[in-house]
């Protein structure tokens, strides 16, 4: 169990990269990534396996357990992105979580090319446009997301996870995260790195 992860008692599992630097309010955050999985995944009702974070950190006065405002993650056979916002100074209790989009969950041993924008605002004027492999599968209308703290949030990616026995690897290529935009790699995403002669794993085009 991670350190992070020592006030649960649910046998939660976690094995992430995580940022170490916030990032501005109001401002398009852009992160790019190819990502592919392998071994099997939990499906069952309460399962489940996040890939990817945006999280705000802790400000005076708040516990710990502040849950991300941005969140990429399998459930139950799907892809979901879902967002928490909260206007108050100060967080000092959850705050319900929306699932903004669903889509089907990846194939196995198959590359995948992810680029998304987010805006924070917790006071609506946020947005999430979302493309994988070279298309646009959603835009969102302004919509509230984040936190009113005085940073914004830091990129995390990896495999944080619900308590379960499945042998499960993610893998991630090319990542990219900050202000500057990444448009250009939805049509040429960044050449992924030579597979092993034994992978069967098949890769999307590349620049």
């Amino acid at each position: 169990m991670s350190p992070r992860d020592a006030g649960y008692t649910d046998g939660r599992q976690r094995c992430e990269t995580v940022g170490q630097t916030e990032k501005p309010l109001q401002t398009d955050l852009w992160f790019s990534y190819s990502f592919r999985w392998t071994g099997e995944m939990s499906g069952g009702d309460r399962d489940w396996n996040v890939m990817t974070q945006l999280r705000q950190p802790l400000e005076s006065d708040e516990t710990p357990g502040k849950p991300p405002a941005f969140t990429m993650r399998h459930v139950r056979g799907n892809l979901e992105l879902a967002t928490r916002s909260d206007t108050r100074k100060t967080t000092t209790t959850q705050v319900d979580e929306v699932v903004r989009k669903t889509l089907p969950w990846f194939p196995a041993n198959t590359w995948q090319n992810i680029v998304a924008r987010v805006r924070f605002d917790p006071f609506g004027n946020g947005r999430i446009t979302f493309w994988l492999n070279g298309r646009e599968v959603y835009l969102s209308e302004p919509i509230p997301i984040g936190y009113n703290d005085s940073f914004g949030p830091h990129f995390s990616q990896g495999q944080y996870r619900g308590a379960t026995d499945a042998t499960t690897a993610f893998e991630f290529a090319n990542v990219e995260f900050g202000t500057k935009s990444l448009l250009d790699r939805v049509a040429h995403p960044k050449p992924l790195p030579p597979l092993p002669e034994t992978a069967t794993g098949t890769r999307p085009s590349g620049r």
